[in-house]
């Protein structure tokens, strides 16, 4: 408790009060005790031990009596003599209550003395003897309103307690809901039977209604002074009351005088009171009224402080704690004081480890950094801010961590003090450096190509890059100058410019656009390349790869103008060159490198072919080749020449590409065609590598574009099946995801092949979940494949059908079923057309993340190894980041989730509203999961359903197999306890895996086949509590059943929000069981009052069985009296049953009330139908708990 919470109110209270902490020491006196003890100053007092000050025949009493307040027991009155500073003793009474907050007992105690060494002298004076009891009431009252911390039971106690003293009147209590409005809190001194009469008169209950301040009343609100309103009632109530209603009340109640008095503390008006007196002219105590009234204000305004006082604390620590950064407090030397989570996971070292160590001493900083550290705290000094500055710290397991720190002056009270912030930028390094490490990937792979490379903005033509060879064959770099500018001379943008064939329609990269063209400022012949890409800022570019074909394009023409000038280099030509004439358009002669490029031993042979019979049956564009050869024959024919791509075949089968170069040479009236071939198979080669490169570098950047633009790693990973797919030809590629404890990879499948998907399904009749886990168990193929950290290439039938295994028959299937589809794997290996694999572990920062697996329906080739190692290892890179993006959003969102969930909590009244605001907030996050929340009931003494989420229809199916809803199950604590381990289980607060399932979770009350059924029925595999406890004891959980292939999402925010949740319920518990104990100890009071006022025999034992009933919360309850005349007990005053068997008598050693006479003991039975000692004629009250007790008076026997 803080003291100065309560210092204002204290010092207003007319006695001497005093404020001891749990070990008895003095935390606080106020001057009546000082002057009571006769010291100069509270520090005098202060520190002290109140035992001290207690005669020392006493001090044991004292003990005794100092621990049932500190258990929290009602305070009584006790007389001892109390020690003063010059020794002299003094006859003291004291009173002393335990004081409370809002969380329960603080075990503080709060003592009011009243010193009666004196008091003789006043008793003979009247006068003086009634100040004494108002002075003495005052103190009650004001130490009494100390110990409670809530405005609602301070008005409740203040206006019962006035009305108790003020006697033949009544009182009512109004709070303030603002300056213009009250609202009416309670009424005391009227018995309900008049009260319900007088709401029926008004036509309602007026309880918790607001009423405006009228302005002729106001100024009566804000005076701490008693007033006077004349003209009664209905003058008093005419705007809300019509005035033959406010006649009737009066002649009802007996009002007379209305006086009221406002509840005005030292800073504001929070309420007033009214006394309506129920005789004329009979003015109250107006100073006890008054005194008392300003201590009422005061308790209130106390109590409005601590509750924004401790609620502004709980948020600020909640944030505190919450920050994703790490927030270190040190004082100006640089000593640690306190810290954060965040700070722990930054360092490595718990909070406890560093408090009062210097953090410039620690090893946290390199010495080169310890200089600017102390820097950063000198600017401190002078309340400046420093940073953000990026430093590197040195965790406690010795690994460096980025960091970027920045320093604020802040203050702790009045001691200055430095707040400091560190934000872990390591994944934000990572990122950058990834990025650049692709482009510089990029740029080198560029700068190795032999031929003109160039970058430029697809909008603004701005070059933004040029290779080595460009810039040497165009006499300069032009990186920032204009592409057609440059390269073209022009002033306007190239009336052929590829742009527009390089984006799709959705304005994304398209396929590579290949044409041939001359350069009109050098005059050079090139092949073009051109393709669109993200650039290293992400903009959309052209990129041009541009081969100098001029050579060939003059050798070519130069070979066709020269046909017959040069007809003697036919035969030592290195191309192939030869002759053909129609009509059938037979060879009709060829050189030596014809002979060689076909395979053949010479020339003869050749003569025999046609064009087409030297060719594959088909050409690469889908036409048959003798109906292509017979059109290109016919252009040469029409235009004289026809320069195209063809695909050969030599005589042993195997086909090459080609150029031909077909011209029709005119002899006179004849004419024949003049073939030139090139096998070009090394150009094509070069070229299928540098599209390769090309398709290589467009996956790596969309992956990249994926991640950069927020998009999921589930999209990110589709892109990628995508474009492996197009770009390999591969059935599948696979990314698998390693858990944290590297215990199972997870694996997305909805972007599988559908149609064998499908046909996987339809064969084994399962719908496979998108979502799998696939189990690392010891020597599994999965298992040896990733731990490896090798890439693996798989070409073995039964290596492939032990991966397929160990996939297909992951966590979701029962296990049955998995024995039954292993059988099925070579059926289903069969089924996927599967011939290779080609599986690489994912490494990011030397640490395994993952394994991504390609399938072929064909070999895989050994020079696409090193294409798909470097897709690979970007994806590491990408999946890090947008796993570190994505942990981000996770922990934002899981803020906001436990910031909504406890202000919900704090707002909601009722624990059953309470509960099922729980349950919705977590199903919310987890709609994939039945969301289940217990607790127990003190009313029914078991722990019941209080909110079940997501059942939807199958919840009728469950209650027609439990036969009842399963909202009504009831687990009784004492009849089904838990074993050491699951109490351990359901009360650690964490979530955690009910190891027995359902079963584990009713304690064993509904069976185990019961229970397997309903598991069964939901499709629930795991079923995880997070558990209530109270005194040790499980009493309740939230509790999440999982579907296969499902798990709990935001698990540690679920903690927390159960973690506070639990702390809501504990302490509405306990004031149940604390309203209970009091209705117990109201009925044994109730007990001790009708034995007093002699009632006769039966009405008092009807009495004593209703009250015991009552007390114990049983069903039934009765005496059986000796009568010693018949020596029998007869049953009287009973209460609980209609009606009782024909003959109750019951003579002795018969059914339980004979054996307890006989035994003259307490005999209980658990369950009567089922004792031995049964009377036949009590079996229809045979199923209950009984408890038979003695009476008796001395040794005599009574019943």
């Amino acid at each position: 408790m803080k003291i100065e919470t309560y210092r204002n109110l204290i010092d207003q209270i007319a006695a001497a009060v005093l404020i001891l902490d749990g070990e008895g020491i003095i935390q606080y006196a106020n001057q009546d005790t000082l002057d009571l003890f006769c010291f100069n100053s509270e520090e005098e007092l202060l520190g002290l031990s109140f035992e001290s000050l207690i005669s020392p025949d006493q001090l044991k009493h004292f003990q005794s009596f100092y621990r049932t307040i500190l258990q929290g027991k009602n305070s009584h009155e006790s007389l001892y003599s109390l020690i003063d500073s010059e020794g002299a003793f003094k006859n003291t009474i004291l009173s002393g209550a335990l004081v409370q907050n809002d969380t329960g007992l603080t075990g503080q105690t709060i003592w009011t003395l009243k010193d009666i060494t004196t008091l003789n002298n006043y008793e003979e004076d009247p006068l003086q003897r009634k100040k004494l009891e108002d002075i003495h009431w005052l103190s009650e009252q004001g130490r009494n309103l100390l110990s409670i911390n809530r405005g609602e039971e301070i008005l409740n106690f203040a206006g019962r307690e006035l009305q108790r003293k003020l006697n033949d009147c009544l009182v009512l209590t109004l709070s303030n809901v603002d300056e213009s409005t009250l609202q009416l809190e309670g009424i005391f001194g009227l018995e309900n039977k008049l009260l319900n009469k007088v709401w029926k008169l008004i036509g309602g209950d007026l309880k918790g209604r607001l009423f405006p301040i009228e302005k002729r009343y106001k100024d009566s609100y804000s005076r701490r002074q008693l007033a006077l309103h004349p003209g009664g009632l209905e003058n008093f109530s005419r705007n809300h009351v019509p005035p033959m209603i406010s006649k009737q009340i009066s002649k009802l109640v007996g009002v007379e005088d209305i006086y009221t008095i406002g509840l005005e503390g030292n800073k504001q008006v929070v309420g007033c009171f009214y006394i309506f007196t129920k005789h004329p002219n009979v003015i109250p105590n107006q100073g006890l009224i008054e005194s008392f009234t300003f201590l009422v204000a005061l308790a209130l305004e106390k109590a409005a402080f601590a509750g924004k006082l401790e609620y502004s604390e709980q948020q600020l620590r909640l944030i505190f704690e919450s920050a994703p950064d790490g927030y270190f407090i040190s004082d100006l030397k640089g000593n640690f004081l306190d810290g954060n989570l965040a700070a722990e996971k930054i360092t490595g070292y718990d909070r406890d480890e560093l408090l009062g160590k210097n953090l410039l001493d620690i090893g946290l900083l390199t010495k080169d950094q310890i200089s600017l550290a102390g820097n950063q705290l000198t600017s401190t000094l002078f309340e400046k801010k420093t940073g953000p500055t990026d430093t590197t710290l040195i965790s406690k397991d010795g690994s460096p961590k980025q960091v970027e720190i920045s320093t604020h002056p802040a203050k702790f009270g009045n001691k200055p003090v430095v707040l400091g912030i560190a934000r872990d930028i390591s994944k934000q390094k990572d990122s950058e450096s990834n990025l650049k490490i692709a482009h510089e990937t990029l740029t080198r792979v560029l700068e190795g190509i032999d031929a003109h490379v160039y970058v430029a903005d697809m909008n603004t033509h701005e070059i933004l890059y040029m290779n080595k060879r460009m810039i040497e064959d165009f006499g300069g770099d032009f990186v920032g100058r204009i592409c057609y500018q440059v390269f073209r001379g022009e002033n306007k943008r190239c009336v052929d410019c590829s742009n527009p064939q390089l984006v799709s329609d959705r304005g994304e990269p398209g396929n590579v656009y290949v044409w041939d063209g001359q350069n009109l400022k050098n005059k050079r012949w090139y092949r073009n390349y051109d393709r669109a890409i993200y650039w290293a800022d992400q903009r959309l570019v052209r990129m041009q790869i541009a081969f100098d074909i001029t050579d060939s394009i003059q050798a070519s023409n130069a070979l066709r103008r020269s046909e017959e000038r040069y007809r003697n280099l036919f035969e030592s030509s290195s191309n192939a060159i030869m002759t053909l004439s129609p009509p059938n358009w037979n060879f009709t002669s060829g050189n030596p490198a014809m002979v060689e490029m076909f395979g053949l031993n010479d020339e003869n042979p050749f003569l025999e072919y046609q064009p087409w019979q030297l060719s594959p049956e088909f050409q690469p564009d889908g036409q048959l080749s003798a109906e292509k050869a017979g059109d290109m024959i016919r252009i040469a024919v029409e235009k004289g020449s026809n320069f195209f791509n063809w695909t050969h075949k030599r005589i042993n089968g195997e086909t090459f590409p080609s150029t031909v170069l077909l011209t029709r040479v005119d002899i006179e009236e004849n004419y024949y065609l003049h073939a030139t071939v090139r096998d070009i198979s090394a150009q094509v080669q070069a070229e299928k590598q540098l599209i390769q490169k090309m398709d290589d570098l467009a996956v790596i950047n969309t992956l990249n574009v994926s991640a950069n633009q927020g998009q999921s790693l589930r999209e990110t990973l589709d892109k990628l099946s995508e474009e492996t797919r197009r770009i390999f030809h591969c059935k599948n590629t696979t990314v698998y995801l390693l858990s944290k404890d590297e215990s199972y990879l997870s694996v997305d499948i909805h972007s599988l092949e559908g149609s064998f998907r499908g046909r996987i399904e339809k064969l084994i009749n399962i719908n496979i979940p998108d979502e799998l886990e696939v189990l690392l168990r010891e020597g599994s193929a999965y298992r040896k494949i990733i731990f490896s950290k090798q890439p693996q290439i798989l070409t073995d039938p039964d290596t492939i059908q032990d991966l397929m295994k160990d996939f297909i028959t992951s966590t979701f299937l029962p296990d049955p079923l998995k024995k039954v589809i292993r059988n099925m794997i070579p059926q289903i290996y069969k089924l996927s057309g599967i011939q290779s694999m080609i599986s690489v572990p994912l490494i990011a920062s030397g640490k395994l993340i993952g394994l991504m697996d390609m399938s072929l329906p064909h070999p895989f080739p050994e020079e696409d190894q090193e294409r798909f190692l470097t897709i690979a290892e970007q994806l590491s890179g990408i999946i890090q980041r947008v796993r570190a993006e994505e942990d981000r959003a996770i922990k934002i969102q899981e803020l906001k989730l436990i910031n909504q969930a406890i202000v919900d909590g704090s707002r909601i009244e009722e624990i059953d509203e309470i509960c099922q605001n729980l349950a919705e907030n977590i199903i919310a996050v987890n709609p994939k999961a039945y969301v289940m929340v217990s607790l127990y009931d003190p009313d029914q003494n078991a722990i019941r359903v209080r909110a079940l989420k997501g059942l939807g229809k199958i919840g009728d199916r469950l209650s027609k197999l439990l036969g009842g809803k399963p909202e009504d199950i009831r687990i009784k604590s004492a009849d089904s306890a838990l074993d050491e381990g699951l109490n351990v289980l359901f009360t650690s607060g964490k979530l955690e895996r009910v190891p027995g399932g359902l079963y584990d979770l009713t304690r064993g009350q509904i069976s185990r086949r019961v229970c397997a059924s309903i598991e069964r029925m939901a499709g629930v595999k795991d079923i995880y509590i997070a558990g209530f406890g109270l005194r040790g004891k499980s009493i309740g959980g939230l509790i999440l059943f999982l579907q296969g292939g499902s798990q709990v999402h935001y698990s540690d925010a679920i903690e927390a929000i159960v973690s506070h949740y639990a702390v809501i319920f504990e302490r509405r518990i306990i004031q149940q069981e604390v309203l209970q104990r009091k209705e117990q100890l109201e009925a044994l009071r109730d007990v001790e009052l009708d034995i007093v006022s002699q009632l006769d025999l039966k009405e008092l034992l009807y009495s004593i069985a209703e009250k015991a009933t009552a007390i114990v919360n049983a069903s039934a309850a009765g005496f059986g009296i000796y009568n010693p005349d018949r020596n029998v007990l007869e049953y009287l005053g009973y209460t609980g049953f209609e009606e009782l068997p024909a003959d109750t008598d019951v003579y002795p050693g018969e059914g339980l009330s004979g054996k307890v006479w006989e035994a003259r003991k307490t005999i209980t039975v658990q369950n009567y139908a089922e004792w031995e000692g049964k009377l036949e004629n009590w079996s229809e009250m045979s199923n209950y708990y009984l408890a038979g007790i003695p009476v008796s008076w001395g040794d005599e026997m009574l019943g």
